[in-house]
């Protein structure tokens, strides 16, 4: 749990304003965005702290629903903290959706390696944040399918310790978001593993490790494509 909301604040601070700058990526990145949560169905499975299993359905209410906690049916206790979680989490976020040319400083990308098929690239990450600037302690790669034409993998890293905010000092801090298409041209979360560690107000050691896996994605609306 420390490191899923200590990581929340990270990716919120990386979402960043988009920056207008031509790249050979552009097309990718607008399809990477056709995924509209509110026409799918899914279920996502984590490991860390907890190894929980929840399911989204947008035509549900709830819209999500925890299935199970390290294998077992949850408690009513249980259940109270998960939905007090997600209210906290919707909160902090704009629309839930992941907007990865917003995460990028464009005008940074590098080709690192290309064998025709697969395209590696490094970048910047950006914020938009100007009270905390932290943009020299991180280093992002991306992958993209050039036969498909949308971006398969996307990872940042921390290249020297750095605070995020008052109290806290992150040591390592790693993120890879790998991407698969469950429908034409609609491309989506597969899998993401999270590493985090540090010390929290000096005393309070950070040192986590979190996935999530995502499957069995079913459209279950189509009334909001962006297509």
């Amino acid at each position: 749990m420390k490191a899923k909301l200590l990581l929340l604040i990270i990716l919120i601070s990386l979402a960043a304003s988009h920056k207008a700058f031509a790249s050979p990526l552009d097309k990718a990145f607008e399809r990477m965005n056709n995924f509209n949560e509110q026409d799918w169905s899914f279920q996502m499975i984590s490991r860390g702290e907890e190894d929980t299993v929840e399911v989204f359905n947008p035509l549900a209410k709830p819209e999500w629903s925890l299935i199970s906690i390290n294998g077992n049916h949850p408690s009513k206790k249980q259940i109270k903290a998960y939905y007090r979680e997600i209210d906290e989490a919707e909160a902090e976020d704009d629309d839930g959706n992941l907007n990865l040319h917003e995460m990028i400083d464009v005008s940074s990308l590098r080709l690192l390696k290309d064998d025709g098929k697969v395209a590696k690239y490094s970048f910047t990450p950006i914020l938009d944040d100007d009270d905390v600037d932290f943009t020299d302690k991180l280093e992002g790669e991306l992958w993209h399918n050039k036969q498909k034409d949308f971006i398969e993998r996307f990872d940042f890293f921390s290249k020297a310790p750095f605070s995020p905010m008052a109290g806290v000092k992150i040591s390592n801090m790693q993120t890879s978001i790998r991407f698969q298409e469950i429908s034409k041209d609609i491309f989506v979360p597969k899998e993401i593993f999270s590493e985090v560690s540090g010390r929290a107000f000096i005393v309070k050691k950070v040192d986590e490790k979190e996935s999530q896996i995502y499957t069995n994605y079913q459209q279950v609306n189509k009334s909001n494509s962006r297509q």
